[in-house]
């Protein structure tokens, strides 16, 4: 009984720091751009809730500089990442568990400050990805 309520009361701490943790982050919603700037040195970091083997495809207009975005899985592993820039580019990604993934964004050049916006462009389950094809 003791060792059941130690395991209720450890669930309960992490899942509040946890969403501690995250409460400083932007979620992003499907289909919502947010637009954002970077001062020199400085990282953003914004959330995504994923299924299990769920596709995501997030956008990224970096208006000219070249930015670092990374994702980490919920454990907080590094878990993709790119280049991408000058121009609009594109992350995709598949996830491996089911949680809250952090995209972090960066400028290449520490120096750099400059505006930029992204966004989860397409969220797609596993499900629907292997569904045949809708007939017209």
């Amino acid at each position: 009984m003791n060792l059941q309520r130690a395991f209720l009361i450890m669930f309960v701490v992490v899942a509040v720091w946890s969403k501690a943790a995250l409460a400083g982050e932007l979620e992003l919603k499907l289909g919502q751009v947010r637009e954002s700037s970077l001062s020199p040195g400085q990282a953003q970091s914004f959330v995504v809730s994923l299924g299990e083997a769920d596709f995501a495809q997030i956008g990224v207009n970096p208006r000219g500089q070249a930015l670092i975005v990374k994702t980490y899985d919920p454990s907080g592993q590094p878990f993709r990442g790119a280049k991408l820039g000058p121009q609009e580019d594109k992350l995709n990604l598949v996830a491996e568990a089911s949680g809250i993934y952090r995209v972090e964004v960066a400028a290449v050049d520490k120096a750099a400050m400059g505006a930029y916006t992204i966004a989860l462009e397409k969220v797609v389950t596993l499900a629907a990805r292997l569904a045949p094809p809708r007939p017209f």
